[in-house]
């Protein structure tokens, strides 16, 4: 179960849309990629932010990615985020993201 401050009004839920957890030399860190799209209006950002500050406030960092750039250019979209990250991470990763950009795209389609 969530800490409750994940918990809170608006979303459904205040999952992430792609979590990661990556060892380093000091342990595990966690980051989060966020797909932004059409339905991030003004009202949903500002509950947005609350959520990030809270994530943030865990040492959690959220990356956020336009959804036209996602659907274009995913191997793109990952090579920025693992550069972001300055890591590399198994292929699982990469895999499961295409694969959940390609599940949208034909529910949008």
């Amino acid at each position: 179960m969530p800490p409750v401050s994940l918990q809170k009004k608006g979303r459904a839920n205040k999952e992430p849309d792609f979590l990661i957890s990556y060892k380093t030399t000091k342990g595990f860190k966690w980051a989060i990629l966020e797909v932004d799209g059409f339905y991030h209006t003004p009202k949903r950002r500002a509950e947005e932010q609350e959520r990030e500050r809270d994530f943030e406030r865990n040492g959690v960092r959220i990356y956020r990615f336009d959804s036209k750039k996602c659907y274009r250019e995913p191997n793109k979209v990952v090579d920025e985020f693992l550069e972001l990250l300055k890591i590399k991470i198994n292929i699982y990763f990469i895999y499961f993201f295409l694969n959940k950009v390609q599940q949208n795209r034909l529910l949008t389609n």
